[in-house]
């Protein structure tokens, strides 16, 4: 397996996010099998994804993986289980509306790849022991290689059509 548990996180923490990222992960190849996704359409959503929402969910990330955060939102609390619990779902919503490059409020009208890529984000926040390396702005940039930088762009909320739907 090779990850140990980190010092700073007691077992509980580890445990929670390890289950965690395990429904993120079995979510995302139920949503591929129903679908039949194949790996282009993956691919080039992931290359769509965006520079500057990957930075983010990497910033993002190495505040999930300091004890404190986990801390404070595993405790005993059942309305801090509530809080994230919406903030994963809300966390979630919006890597969907960026991936598919509008504002979504019913997250089935998405296609399934924004889905699928979101899960993957998810995987990637919600796995313990990822804060001090940069995998997922790794994956992008190998998608974006393998995709002939095509896809490349800052954010897909930021293009002309997103912003031209939105005014009018």
């Amino acid at each position: 397996m090779g990850d140990e548990i980190n010092q700073s996180q007691d077992f509980g923490e580890w445990f929670v996010r390890v289950l965690l990222s395990i429904g993120a992960l079995a979510l995302m190849f139920y949503l591929i099998a129903k679908n039949g996704l194949t790996g282009r359409e993956i691919v080039e959503t992931y290359a769509g994804a965006g520079i500057l929402p990957v930075l983010a969910i990497e910033l993002i990330d190495k505040k999930f993986d300091k004890k404190s955060f986990w801390a404070k939102l595993t405790k005993r609390d059942d309305y801090r289980f509530i809080l994230v619990a919406v903030s994963i779902f809300l966390i979630y919503i919006g890597i969907v509306s960026i991936l598919s490059g509008q504002l979504i409020i019913d997250v089935s009208k998405a296609p399934v790849s924004a889905h699928i890529v979101a899960l993957v984000f998810m995987f990637y926040l919600l796995s313990p022991e990822t804060g001090s390396s940069e995998w997922l702005l790794f994956g992008y940039m190998a998608s974006n290689l393998a995709t002939g930088f095509t896809q490349f762009s800052l954010a897909p909320m930021l293009s002309f059509e997103f912003l031209q739907n939105l005014i009018g």
